[in-house]
């Protein structure tokens, strides 16, 4: 019976996301995952539980935005108080979800890169334009397993790697809920957005991994590169070719 509310409740979740109302009722929601060592090994447990808690956090997600729409449909978009008090709702909510993230979910190892020259680096206070290092081309001979020139990363193994995935995916839809314009405002928002890149670049096989990551949670950072960072459009569409030909 778990098992069947907890799918029902993730499915409900993801729908609603996309403004149709949640049907499952919470009270059925299960909150104690321990039923979870009947069925699974114990080294797929804590995957599992980071995806079952995706779903309690879509829920919420999937509330505040609605909310946020109701607000800003009932006195006009972009009316001060009430984008003042949706974002201070978004960050408290993001901050839940950092703060669950922070044991939740294991870290990564970064594989540094050879670091720009300082004029090179973006100054986020002065300027809203990317640098040149951020405009590096792609070549044939770049590492599929690299998000352009950002550090590598690497997990010690799938799951760890696809729950980081969960998590950032979670945070970029947060972000687009609080701040539903596309592009890669606030700053925080890009960073997410290159942090997940980094991630799903280092996904051994994209075929095997969670639809949500693959496709929703990958739109929300497709969209946050817009015109003034296209290396990072672009990237998507090479890494995945490469992809594709290292599996014929």
């Amino acid at each position: 019976m778990s098992l069947v509310s907890q799918i029902g409740s993730m499915k409900d979740a993801c729908i609603a996301f996309f403004g149709d109302k949640q049907r499952f009722p919470s009270d059925l929601v299960p909150r104690d995952h321990k039923w979870l060592q009947v069925f699974l090994h114990t080294d797929d447990i804590a995957r599992a539980t980071v995806f079952f808690r995706r779903s309690e956090w879509m829920r919420t997600v999937s509330t505040f935005k609605k909310w946020a729409a109701t607000q800003r449909a009932a006195v006009g978009f972009e009316d001060p108080f009430v984008e003042e008090a949706i974002a201070r709702q978004g960050d408290a909510i993001t901050a839940d979800i950092v703060a669950w993230g922070e044991h939740a979910i294991p870290k990564y190892i970064e594989t540094p890169t050879s670091s720009p020259g300082t004029e090179a680096l973006i100054d986020f206070e002065s300027s809203d334009e990317f640098s040149p290092y951020f405009s590096h081309p792609v070549t044939p001979k770049s590492d599929a397993h690299q998000f352009l020139h950002f550090p590598k990363v690497e997990f010690q193994s799938t799951d760890e790697n696809e729950m980081a995935l969960v998590y950032l995916g979670l945070l970029l839809l947060m972000s687009y809920s609080t701040y539903p314009q596309i592009g890669h405002l606030p700053f925080s928002r890009w960073e997410l957005a290159v942090k997940f890149c980094q991630c799903f670049a280092a996904f051994p096989d994209h075929d095997d991994m969670d639809i949500i990551n693959r496709i929703l949670h990958l739109f929300y950072a497709r969209i946050t590169f817009d015109d003034s960072f296209p290396q990072g459009t672009n990237r998507f569409y090479s890494s995945l070719t490469m992809f594709r030909k290292e599996m014929v």
